[in-house]
Formats: C-alpha cells, structure tokens, sequence
C-alpha cells in the first residue's frame, strides 16, 4: 500500500508468488485485502467452533469397551 501512495512503479508486487506476477494496482491491494478479510474471517470462525464432548464423540464413533 505504501508504495502504491507513493507512486512507485513495481512489475511485480509478488503479493501471490513467483508464477502470478502482477503489476501494483489498485485491483492488487483489493485482492491483497479480501484475502486477509478471508484469513480472519476463517481463523474466527476455528475459534469459535464447537469442541465436542468426549461422551458424545464415544457413542457417535461406536467403539466396544472390553471390561
């Protein structure tokens, strides 16, 4: 973004490796954006998940218990 404000011409951002090569753009900080908007969107939403309890997981998977 910064060197975008500043006007600096750059070939390649290499903001999504060596094979996809870009020019900066305003398009390339908006994907470069949308993909950190995704990021934290899926590490919220792992975060929030439910963890299962062990009763619940025992009956579900159907395992025999051998005294």
């Amino acid at each position: 973004m910064q060197a975008y404000a500043r006007g600096l011409a750059v070939d390649n951002c290499g903001c999504f490796g060596l094979y996809l090569t870009q020019r900066l753009s305003w398009f390339v900080l908006l994907q470069d954006a949308a993909t950190l908007l995704y990021a934290g969107l899926l590490f919220r939403s792992a975060r929030r998940a439910p963890v299962p309890s062990p009763a619940g997981r025992e009956e579900a998977s159907g395992d025999v218990r051998i005294p």
